[in-house]
């Protein structure tokens, strides 16, 4: 009986210290991605920016996905 309480309030800790990270994991990408560029000074600038901030962590996490699958599918066929 001792126990499973430990092992509850163990597990409701370590849920909520996961859940805090990764909200401040999230807070700190998002918050990031916003230019520090002015957007009064330079609307154009700003929306580049920010345009460049989101697509370039798409682009690089694409690539690390499919870049990998080509070298299996090369290397499945070069063993035939």
């Amino acid at each position: 009986m001792r126990n499973t309480n430990l092992l509850k309030i163990q597990n409701l800790a370590l849920s909520s210290e996961l859940g805090a990270s990764f909200f401040t994991a999230f807070l700190l990408v998002f918050l990031g991605m916003v230019p520090k560029v002015d957007y009064a000074v330079d609307p154009a600038g700003w929306r580049f920016s920010l345009m460049t901030n989101i697509l370039t962590p798409i682009v690089l996490i694409s690539l690390g996905v499919i870049l990998p699958l080509l070298a299996k599918r090369e290397k499945r066929q070069s063993l035939k």
